[in-house]
């Protein structure tokens, strides 16, 4: 089937290796880590699977070749020991090598959400799924708004989610800290409107626009707008928004992603709204059990 899903980046897409590729090229690291496997490369540089002690953890080199590489990394290692939620990543410990600036994080078994959709055959995921494994995403990224920190590169392949549905979102690596951003940041399938004016843009607002995008992507298996067209069309289609015809959602959630993609960042939600709209304050299947399975186990 041909993916009918951009998977751009601003910041350089990794793609897989081969396995008989993993163990030919190594990087330096302390003692306290051992190499299993390369995962993925790109023009920044590598990803490893790795042991630390008796955790599996993510090696991430970054070419000291690359421009401004180790303040990147040093920024994505401080947002990381800064953000303390259980749907962000967890930043394990920095190094460098004299090739390379190295960060170490959790390892996150299971796909991301451009994987969970191809393995859907890009077609819609069911409502009530959604529902659950949003909800978690929108709490990580509330939680690091609330912290001044904005995401910058919200995208299908920037979210984990683990056999059990629970999300976590990764790669702080475009982040920035503080209300307002001068430069185009991200992925452009999921960039804001503002994000390509050149002019300073609020960054929050706009981290909301490309979480719309991803609830857009989930609910439909399709993005909601066409690159070659894509500014003119976001302003043109936000007032109707284009849903795609045999998508059977509720109106609440067409509401909020509608809201999500408004064309000016002012008439969007903040995180704190998206997580209070009436979509997501639904309670779970679990909630509304519960008081059943109080009282049963409390009858005499």
């Amino acid at each position: 089937m041909v993916n009918p899903l951009k998977n751009g980046s601003g910041e350089g897409k990794y793609r897989p290796q081969n396995q008989s590729q993993t163990r030919k090229e190594m990087v330096q690291t302390d003692a306290k880590l051992t190499i299993v496997e390369e995962l993925e490369e790109g023009a920044f540089g590598k990803v490893f699977r790795a042991n630390m002690g008796d955790k599996d953890v993510v090696l991430k080199s970054v070419s000291r070749a690359i421009n401004h590489s180790q303040e990147t990394v040093q920024k994505e290692y401080a947002f990381g020991m800064k953000l303390k939620h259980p749907n962000l990543i967890k930043m394990r410990s920095t190094f460098d090598t004299p090739d390379s600036h190295c960060l170490v994080m959790d390892l996150i078994e299971g796909v991301n959400f451009f994987q969970l959709v191809e393995d859907n055959g890009f077609r819609a995921i069911p409502e009530t799924r959604v529902i659950k494994i949003f909800r978690g995403l929108a709490k990580g990224l509330e939680y690091s708004h609330s912290m001044g920190v904005a995401h910058m590169d919200i995208k299908l392949e920037n979210i984990m989610l683990s056999s059990d549905d629970h999300v976590t979102l990764i790669d702080f690596g475009l982040a920035v800290e503080g209300t307002t951003c001068e430069q185009y940041r991200g992925s452009p399938d999921y960039a804001s409107p503002e994000r390509w004016m050149d002019q300073p843009y609020d960054t929050k607002p706009s981290d909301v626009w490309s979480l719309g995008v991803v609830l857009f992507v989930l609910l439909t298996g399709s993005m909601p707008f066409e690159s070659s067209e894509y500014v003119a069309k976001m302003k043109e289609s936000t007032k109707s928004f284009p849903w795609p015809r045999g998508v059977e959602i509720s109106q609440d959630v067409k509401e909020l992603c509608a809201s999500m993609l408004e064309y000016n960042p002012a008439d969007r939600p903040t995180m704190k709204e998206v997580l209070k709209h009436k979509w997501l304050s639904k309670p779970t299947l679990l909630q509304r059990l519960s008081p059943k399975l109080s009282r049963r186990t409390t009858r005499p």
